[in-house]
């Protein structure tokens, strides 16, 4: 079997002789493990060689990593579910104001817990995009975890920023300052919509890679639908239902908790979860 076959299938044949004859990582440090007996430990973590040697499957992974990108995703998962209901509550609140303006204090009050989940999301989306340890060495520096995370930086201060002028531009209106925090805000936010289809699209690139590591084709599958399927029902739904964004973002969740699933099997059982099988 070669190195190809083996590590697309997820399994790994041990090296012969009885010792490492290769770079290989350790799964929970990275450390090198080339020239250690099989029979023998990590020198820098204690975990036994044997354990990184056994393939990419997620349930071959180290813990420490699976609870850092299992709890990543969790944190996505319950800002999606808060960011629907302040949705919900802008819409309400818009209905009570009769369409028009709800107000300087509310509008701030909706940013800034915008901007809390924004900041929120950005980093359950750094925790799960965590390298693995495993893979140290071996990952191309253009993977999509390392788009994602550029990404994430980048809106992070795109958002932080937008909160920050639209309180200098509440207390400063008319003034020149107010003029200059406007176009500044303006050149952030196009940032931030830039960073956030990056993010969107790295993500579900990202979480592709991640499905094939249990494997579970259904995932595999949805992302490469969602890739355009997603965005086309974000931009167009928002004009003609005006709830396309809401739709986009029940989908994104669905998919997303199936392989938050795995990942608590895995933890729980060293097994991924047993799903119903759905065609992909």
């Amino acid at each position: 079997m070669s190195q190809s076959d083996q590590q697309s299938t997820g399994i790994l044949t041990q090296p012969a002789g009885g010792f490492v004859d290769s770079d290989r990582a350790c799964t929970k440090c990275s450390y090198n493990l080339r020239g250690l007996p099989l029979s023998g430990a990590c020198p820098e973590c204690g975990q036994p060689v044997a354990d990184s040697l056994r393939g990419i499957l997620l349930q071959f992974a180290g813990k420490e990593y699976l609870a850092t990108v299992g709890g990543g995703l969790s944190i996505v998962l319950n800002v999606i579910i808060g960011t629907i209901l302040l949705f919900i509550a802008m819409f309400a609140i818009a209905v009570l104001a009769g369409g028009g303006n709800p107000g300087a204090g509310m509008g701030i009050l909706l940013q800034a817990i915008d901007t809390g989940l924004t900041l929120l999301l950005l980093y359950g989306v750094w925790r799960y995009t965590a390298p693995d340890p495993g893979f140290v060495g071996a990952e191309k520096p253009n993977s999509a975890r390392a788009v994602v995370r550029i990404a994430v930086g980048i809106h992070a201060i795109a958002a932080t920023t937008n909160l920050v002028l639209l309180l200098v531009t509440q207390s400063a209106v008319g003034t020149t300052l107010s003029g200059i925090a406007g176009i500044i805000t303006m050149i952030s936010g196009a940032a931030a919509v830039v960073a956030w289809f990056v993010q969107v699209f790295g993500v579900l690139r990202y979480t592709r890679w991640l499905a094939s590591r249990i494997p579970d084709a259904y995932i595999i599958g949805r992302t490469k639908l969602y890739m355009w399927l997603l965005p086309v029902i974000a931009i167009v739904g928002a004009i003609v239902f005006l709830l396309g964004p809401l739709l986009a973002l029940v989908m994104y969740w669905n998919l997303h908790d199936r392989l938050r699933k795995h990942f608590k099997s895995i933890l729980a059982t060293g097994s991924p979860a047993q799903l119903k099988k759905m065609a992909g």
